[in-house]
């Protein structure tokens, strides 16, 4: 791994262009690419394509590479490294390989599950675990090694989005759920702010909780 960090791959990553990997009459799977409800990158449209050099140093820099699908492309260059370097699966041992690409989930949360952004990550995925399961064959044997596939999460829509779609929905506010949380828990255990942290997660059952008890 020494040898593939002095190879720089994260800077070249930041240097190019983000731009769809097929047609885009291929996005059959997503909507608009210019959808308001989308998180931008700084100095950046909601269309392709990215020119990543000229947004990495407003953006972050290296933090960018997390939020785009580069981020996943270097984490493929540095599994194949660690495939050929350890030589796994080349002892008496076995060999565990645990891999994240989490880029897939960054995006999702930034630019929504119909985005072409995420699509076209998921697009690229595809051909990644493809490369990954290719380095297996040819450094371990197809028949030497076994790749199993799970999810961190699901996802739901922006509520944006969904209101564009004349659905009825609206936004969780923190502060009401804090403000009535507290109180509710003051007048059963004594005047206090009991809140500390509220996780977003957990704010749809505590809003049921609520109603209920309202």
């Amino acid at each position: 791994m020494i040898s593939f960090n002095n190879r720089s791959v994260a800077d070249s990553r930041l240097n190019i262009t983000w731009q769809k990997l097929l047609p885009i009459s291929k996005y059959t799977n997503s909507k608009k690419d210019d959808a308001s409800q989308e998180k931008l990158y700084k100095e950046e449209t909601s269309t392709f394509t990215c020119d990543l050099k000229a947004l990495r140093n407003k953006n972050g820099n290296f933090s960018l590479i997390s939020v785009i699908p580069q981020g996943n492309s270097l984490l493929l260059f540095a599994v194949k490294a660690e495939i050929k370097g350890e030589e796994l699966g080349s002892g008496k041992e076995i060999d565990f390989l645990a891999v994240s690409f989490s880029s897939t989930d960054y995006l999702g949360h930034n630019f929504g599950i119909r985005s072409k952004e995420l699509e076209d990550n998921y697009i690229r995925l595809d051909h990644e675990i493809e490369s990954v399961i290719a380095t297996l064959d040819e450094q371990v044997g197809a028949e030497n090694y076994m790749v199993f596939l799970t999810a961190d999460c699901a996802a739901n829509d922006n509520p944006l989005f969904l209101e564009y779609q004349k659905l009825t929905v609206k936004f969780f506010s923190t502060k009401e759920i804090r403000s009535d949380t507290n109180k509710h828990l003051s007048e059963v255990f004594g005047q206090s702010k009991y809140i500390s942290n509220i996780d977003i997660l957990k704010l749809i059952w505590l809003k049921q909780m609520f109603l209920r008890n309202s």
